[in-house]
């Protein structure tokens, strides 16, 4: 079994179909064109950063040899992530005097 059979059913998708289908999908959608499936990797691992703030899990999850290659996914969700927690150290003071 594949996660992506090809035309046949009996081997995988080639990566050409594979590609394509996604740039076929970006299109529909209105993204821009560069849209690919490693794109989606991406987009997949920020999203778990974020969420978790666990960088060792994303890196379990995409099968990383090094914490290196998962270190980028920290820098693409910090904006973020410093977003919410100014947003949590800015409750407003209630004034007592």
């Amino acid at each position: 079994l594949y996660m992506f059979p090809g035309r046949d059913k009996i081997g995988p998708m080639t990566p050409r179909q594979l590609n394509r289908i996604c740039h076929m999908a970006a299109e529909l959608a209105g993204l821009p064109s560069w849209i690919a499936p490693h794109t989606l990797r991406h987009s997949f691992a920020t999203a778990v950063y974020a969420a978790t703030g666990d960088l060792h899990a994303v890196g379990q999850l995409l099968l990383h040899s090094s914490p290196t290659l998962t270190a980028r996914y920290a820098l693409a969700a910090v904006p973020d992530r410093l977003r919410d927690a100014v947003a949590r150290a800015a409750v407003p003071q209630n004034p007592t005097r």
